[in-house]
């Protein structure tokens, strides 16, 4: 009895030793994931985040009336020229903009209509002061383009959107309050003016604008885009082979910088 009972405390004593080293080894293991973890976490929140787009210097437009009459321009195409396969969106999600997704360009052009970009146009035309074509109201108006000579053609080249959807815990971003947004954008433009009268293309330039909103405001990628839009026509107005072009007479005189 005496070695039975040796033999069963001994038994009892090594059933403790199994059950002690499982729970270490559980803990253990338990350990090393909670460290990997954390590991994992560190290392994402240190990666390199998407640079913000590069922001461009916003020139002063002199209005057009401190110059002699100006010429009547009317936009006629705005074409989207981004080599494909590039990536020309990010898009964050939360407080903290966590990185959601990158869109790369396709081939189609950019979320932004032909009235909508023929309104930012005439907007930024007539804040410094040039002549617009009259926009018919009735049903059966047509516009008066007898006094348009000069039309304008927009080649979008390159864009750089970088958006913050603070109020969505979604990383599809289909959750929350996806219209209120912050972030910034970067657009270059290739612009070109085709006289009616000489029957080409008498002008030239590629400009840039960009945008950055200052907080989350209410607001649309249209339009982060527009702003940009709108910023690469403020700056082509500066340039001063296109005043020249602008102030020169209808017909005769110069023909401003001709590209061919």
């Amino acid at each position: 009895m005496k070695d039975a009972k040796t033999l069963w405390i001994a038994g009892s004593t090594s059933n403790h030793s199994i059950e002690h080293n499982i729970k270490r080894t559980l803990a253990m293991n338990w350990i090393k994931s909670a460290v990997i973890g954390v590991g994992v976490v560190l290392i994402a929140g240190c990666a390199t985040p998407p640079q913000p787009p590069r922001m461009v210097e916003q020139k002063v437009v002199a209005p057009a009336s401190h110059r002699s009459p100006a010429r009547m321009v009317s936009l006629s195409i705005v074409k989207t020229n981004i080599p494909l396969g590039k990536a020309f969106a990010v898009f964050e999600y939360g407080w903290f903009c966590k990185y959601a997704s990158t869109t790369q360009y396709r081939g189609t052009e950019l979320n932004i209509t032909g009235a909508e970009y023929l309104q930012s146009f005439s907007g930024v035309l007539k804040a410094a002061q040039y002549p617009q074509p009259i926009v018919p109201v009735g049903a059966f108006d047509e516009p008066k383009m007898e006094d348009v000579d000069l039309l304008a053609g927009a080649t979008i080249e390159d864009v750089d959107l970088n958006v913050c959807v603070p109020f969505s815990g979604d990383p599809n971003l289909r959750l929350g309050f996806l219209g209120t947004l912050k972030g910034s954008v970067y657009m270059k433009v290739r612009w070109q003016l085709f006289s009616l009268v000489a029957k080409k293309v008498v002008y030239e330039a590629v400009t840039e604008g960009s945008y950055k909103s200052e907080g989350a405001i209410s607001s649309s990628t249209t339009e982060f885009l527009r702003k940009a839009f709108e910023s690469s026509l403020q700056n082509l107005l500066t340039e001063p082979g296109f005043m020249d072009v602008m102030h020169e007479p209808k017909e005769g005189g110069k023909s401003g910088r001709d590209p061919n």
